[in-house]
């Protein structure tokens, strides 16, 4: 019997062990992966890409690493369902074509 109680403690601890170790390697791969993401930058534009009005400075969507500026919280959901479009639009008015 103690034969068995003290293999039910060594199991245990040998469990706990493990599963910290677990623990600690995967949320160290995580924050490697989160430092090597890119930081997102701001894109510069002005004038929102989706309604052609003044960026409103609170509404935002981000696409391929950049941050673009909109007019209204209405506008990310047109721009998400073409960004390559209205990146290419902000970005032509960044670039003053």
């Amino acid at each position: 019997m103690r034969k068995i109680k003290r293999l039910v403690v060594v199991m245990i601890v040998a469990a706990a062990f493990i599963s910290s170790a677990a623990y600690a390697a995967s949320d160290t791969a995580a924050n490697s992966i989160e430092k090597k993401k890119a930081p997102i930058v701001d894109a510069g534009n002005k004038i929102c890409p989706v309604m052609g009005e003044k960026v409103s400075g609170k509404d935002f969507y981000e696409y391929n690493g950049k941050r673009y500026g909109l007019c209204c919280p209405m506008c990310p959901a047109t721009f998400a369902g073409d960004p390559e479009k209205y990146s290419a639009i902000a970005d032509k008015e960044v670039a003053g074509k």
